[in-house]
C-alpha cells in the first residue's frame, strides 16, 4: 500500500523546516486533499511550544493555511436566491390552477341547478 501523500511531504518539511517552497507544497497539497485541519494539527504543536526555534515559521505556516481555508469557504459559499426562484414560480402555478378548479366547480354548481 502506497504511503499517504500528506505524510510523505510532512515529513520533507520537517526535514528542512526553514524552507518556504516544502511548506508552500505541503499546505497546497493539503488544501487540494481538503485536509487543512490535518495540516493545521501538525503545526499547532510547534507554535504552542514557546522554546521551539521553529515556532515563528509554523505560526507563518498557520497564518497561510487559514488564508487558503478562507478561500476554500469563498468557493462553496451559496449564492444569494433571487427573487422569483422556481419554487416561487410552481407555487404561483399551482395557485392559479387551484384557484380556476375552483372557479370551474363553482360554475357547474351554479348551471346544474
Amino acid at each position: 500500500m502506497a504511503e499517504d501523500p500528506v505524510e510523505e511531504i510532512w515529513q520533507e518539511v520537517l526535514a528542512s523546516f526553514d524552507d518556504e517552497a516544502v511548506h508552500k507544497k505541503f499546505l497546497t497539497l493539503c488544501a487540494g486533499l481538503d485536509r487543512l485541519g490535518e495540516a493545521g494539527a501538525r503545526y499547532r504543536p510547534i507554535t504552542a511550544d514557546e522554546d521551539d526555534p521553529r515556532r515563528e515559521m509554523a505560526k507563518r505556516q498557520v497564518d497561510r493555511l487559514i488564508g487558503l481555508a478562507m478561500q476554500n469557504l469563498d468557493a462553496i459559499k451559496t449564492p444569494p436566491t433571487k427573487k422569483g426562484n422556481l419554487k416561487t414560480i410552481i407555487f404561483l402555478v399551482a395557485l392559479g390552477v387551484s384557484g380556476a378548479l375552483v372557479a370551474h366547480s363553482l360554475w357547474s354548481m351554479l348551471r346544474a341547478m
